[in-house]
């Protein structure tokens, strides 16, 4: 029987929109307050956009250090002395940035346990930065998955012991993510288009791990026919130098008019009800949360085929799956050509996602909380 509650720290860089980011917002404002003292401290400065506003904490358990480096040490000292002052019973941490400093204050500060998550498979992790998750694993409970793809990365790239590491899934919140006809006929209108045109949206940041590049040249890869309805739109915080790269790209294959990067949103469930088709052609993921999102909208799926992507649409059974720019274009075109089969796959990943759900989330984390 619980006497008292546990005081949880989440450790986290920054809350800029991202899964990661996300995620520990949900968890923070869904723990039982009756079981968790949730705490929350960020190490770098808050960017715009930012979920910070949407913590449901008061202020006295928000905290802020800015950590200018590595080897800023007044930072160091002033973290480490605010753990010893607060005696935290768990730091739950995230990223790499949070999970190294976090466990080795909340070591230097004799926090009793330490749970690391990580959140994605790293392809370009440096070879000091998998020495130093190796090394600080044996100072850390457990590190948390996000998927089966995650953990198998972890044994077999950074050489973590399998007992050190708990499997948990991401969750969503999925009444959020109800279609809402109002809002797809309002976007609609504000983008300019009819109830003819097909929008294919893709969301995540700017960035080479999302493969955008690959989204311009499936769309020029479609028939021409195929061409003249459909209309690619992109949500996320847009990259300058990235930008100059994709916007060249486009001039190159020419498909004018057709590639929309909205930049950074905040109505992505709003956008997911105008969206017709979601196009996931990341090159590498931890989990795939926005995918989870895009089929409690009841959206058909196309997405690259890597391990997280491929463990959630169970093999390609609750969604489509594809290795190049032709299949991509194959697939997209397809479903434009057979309203039919957008139906029944919107349908199937509807209830792939309630195997995601938050509240599944939610129930593993309190175990593993629990447990400490």
């Amino acid at each position: 029987m619980i006497k008292e509650t546990k005081k949880i720290l989440f450790i986290i860089p920054r809350l800029a929109q991202g899964g990661a980011e996300r995620t520990v917002v949900d968890q923070i404002n869904n723990l039982n307050p009756d079981f968790f003292d949730c705490w929350l401290c960020t190490l770098e400065r808050e960017q715009e956009p930012s979920s910070w506003n949407d913590v449901h904490l008061p202020p006295e358990k928000m905290k802020q250090f800015f950590f200018r480096s590595f080897f800023d040490f007044k930072t160091w000292k002033n973290l480490i002395d605010w753990l010893r002052q607060e005696k935290f019973d768990i730091i739950y941490s995230n990223l790499f940035v949070g999970n190294t400093i976090g466990r080795l204050a909340g070591r230097l500060a004799n926090i009793p346990h330490l749970i690391a998550v990580e959140q994605n498979v790293y392809i370009n992790r440096s070879y000091w930065e998998r020495l130093i998750n190796f090394c600080f694993s044996f100072i850390s409970d457990y590190l948390v998955a996000i998927s089966q793809s995650v953990k198998n990365y972890l044994i077999t790239k950074e050489k973590i012991p399998a007992v050190k590491i708990r499997v948990i899934y991401n969750g969503v919140d999925l009444e959020k993510y109800r279609f809402q006809p109002d809002a797809r006929q309002r976007l609609r209108k504000e983008f300019g288009l009819t109830d003819n045109d097909i929008l294919v949206l893709s969301v995540g940041r700017v960035s080479k791990q999302k493969g955008y590049d690959i989204l311009i040249e499936t769309a020029a890869k479609l028939e021409n026919n195929i061409k003249n309805r459909i209309h690619f739109f992109i949500a996320g915080i847009k990259s300058e130098k990235l930008m100059i790269d994709l916007e060249k790209k486009i001039h190159e294959f020419s498909p004018e008019g057709k590639i929309n990067f909205l930049g950074p949103r905040n109505d992505i469930p709003e956008l997911l009800s105008a969206a017709d088709i979601f196009f996931m052609p990341s090159c590498w993921e931890g989990f795939g949360l926005v995918l989870v999102e895009a089929m409690a909208a009841e959206k058909p799926v196309v997405v690259s085929d890597i391990g997280p992507l491929r463990e959630i649409l169970d093999n390609g059974r609750f969604g489509l799956i594809g290795k190049t720019t032709e299949e991509f274009a194959g697939l997209i075109g397809d479903l434009l050509q057979n309203p039919k089969k957008r139906s029944e796959l919107a349908m199937l990943g509807r209830q792939r996602a309630e195997e995601f759900s938050l509240q599944k989330n939610i129930t593993e984390i309190t175990k593993l909380f629990l447990e400490q």
